[in-house]
């Protein structure tokens, strides 16, 4: 498994329980799957990760704020001017701020590299409205430049959309498809790289729901720290109608492709999922 690299671990104020976050609408039942899901032998230390992982409950205030994360084809950030856009940071020889390095240094190396190799740029703009993050034209802005763990999901998040956009999978015609894809990754990335799992996919799925969605995440890297495709392909599809209806009242998640090229292949192999 990937060297996680420096990780402090997430704020202190951050708590474990998990609420609805829609009160309008129902919660979910996903039907039980344990028969195909092929827990592995750490998933007692993922589920009793409480001490080290207390921020599912404040993540939630966060939750509609990553929904509307502008979504890679929203604001237009292209024609900000210099003060929006904070150009005026200290930048590394690489032209990126100290804040950026220090953030990509904490992410899931293998995105880090992949940032390197597609020459993304990064910004801060406090303007950025209810968004907290955007993606475009190869640009990552995020609303504040704080070292915390609220802002590695969120740039693991823009990252993963730098990709999609690499392989020219952004377009307004799939963009439920888009979103359920990063946030899935994104759920998946951080159970593989710490270990404390969240659920930013699928967040109003009752709580028995919640933790098999969890146990299967987990059940993707096998002992030998392989990835168990066979047993992704076998349930990732049965997620996507319950994010489609969790997220109907979100204007950016609208929209699915049913021609859609996941192209889960070539993300196994760029995030190094062997």
């Amino acid at each position: 498994m990937h060297d996680p690299g420096i990780y402090d671990g997430p704020p202190a104020g951050f708590e474990t329980d998990y609420e609805i976050q829609y009160p309008d609408m129902e919660q979910v039942q996903v039907p039980s799957e344990n028969d195909q899901i092929d827990e592995r032998d750490d998933k007692s230390d993922l589920e009793n990760n409480e001490s080290d992982w207390e921020n599912e409950q404040n993540y939630k205030d966060d939750q509609n704020e990553l929904n509307n994360d502008s979504n890679w084809d929203g604001q237009d950030t292209s024609d900000y001017t210099e003060e929006e856009h904070l150009r005026n940071e200290d930048r590394d020889s690489n032209g990126r701020p100290d804040w950026a390095d220090t953030l990509l240094s904490r992410v899931f190396p293998p995105l880090a590299e992949y940032a390197e190799y597609l020459d993304i740029i990064f910004f801060t703009d406090p303007n950025l409205g209810e968004a907290v993050g955007t993606y475009q034209n190869h640009e990552i802005t995020l609303k504040n430049n704080e070292i915390n763990d609220a802002n590695i999901i969120y740039l693991t998040h823009e990252l993963i959309h730098a990709i999609q956009d690499s392989m020219g999978m952004l377009n307004d015609k799939g963009m439920a498809n888009v979103e359920f894809q990063t946030h899935l990754l994104t759920d998946l990335i951080r159970t593989v790289h710490t270990g404390n799992q969240l659920n930013t996919a699928l967040p109003l799925l009752t709580e028995e729901a919640n933790q098999e969605y969890k146990n299967w995440l987990s059940s993707l890297i096998n002992i030998d720290d392989t990835f168990n495709k066979e047993l992704f392909e076998s349930k990732w599809q049965s997620y996507f109608p319950y994010f489609i209806e969790q997220h109907k009242n979100i204007e950016g998640y609208q929209g699915v492709d049913e021609n859609f090229n996941w192209h889960w292949d070539k993300f196994i192999e760029i995030l190094f999922f062997k």
